[in-house]
């Protein structure tokens, strides 16, 4: 609820503040300098703002919607990419795996050593169906990152969905040697054990 009131107040402000300036220009002869740029500097904000709010309440339709209204005005330029970012992570919210892919790749050409980048495309391509693909992503981003253990997780998640054990197996093996103390051994090491006839694992 507290953050319906906070957007609801973002979007009156915003319109409160468009009806400001606009009123402001039309009684003001002098030209005051850097007003239009701080102006739009200001809306920017309070789309951004707003953007978040609904990203919050998990609405991410209007969320991009804001974040590309924020990308179309002047300050919108000074915001880099991270606004483009934040609507590809909406689209893979809201399960829009092909938008999502399509910023994500867009972002990667840019920055082609973005692990981030990378392991969301991995991890696109997973909820797509396309295991072979995300398998071969998270092995060179395993091969690329041989420190983080949620690459290596995750790869081991992707085989087994692919049921292609043997390789998972050999990646667990891996997993337990370089990561002993991780809380996980515990939780894959039962994937890994033999079911009963009811397909539960055996103890």
């Amino acid at each position: 609820m507290r953050i319906r009131n906070k957007l609801t107040f973002l979007l009156y402000f915003t319109i409160f503040a468009l009806l400001f300036l606009f009123f402001s220009c039309s009684t003001v002869d002098k030209v005051i300098p850097g007003k239009d740029e701080a102006a739009d500097k200001s809306i920017t904000a309070e789309y951004i703002k707003i953007a978040e709010a609904y990203e919050q309440l998990k609405d991410y339709p209007k969320a991009i919607s804001y974040y590309e209204q924020a990308m179309k005005s002047k300050a919108g330029a000074e915001l880099g990419d991270s606004a483009y970012y934040n609507i590809g992570r909406c689209y893979a919210l809201a399960k829009d795996w092909n938008h999502a892919e399509e910023i994500y790749k867009n972002l990667l050409e840019k920055d082609p050593d973005n692990t981030n980048l990378k392991s969301s495309l991995a991890y696109i391509n997973a909820m797509k169906g396309d295991l072979k693909t995300a398998a071969e992503q998270y092995s060179a981003l395993v091969q690329e990152n041989p420190t983080d253990s949620s690459l290596l997780k995750n790869l081991i998640s992707v085989l087994l969905a692919d049921n292609k054990k043997a390789e998972a197996e050999k990646q667990f093996g891996i997993f337990k040697v370089k990561f002993p103390d991780d809380s996980a051994v515990v939780e894959i090491e039962k994937l890994f054990a033999p079911k009963d006839q009811d397909g539960l694992a055996e103890s």
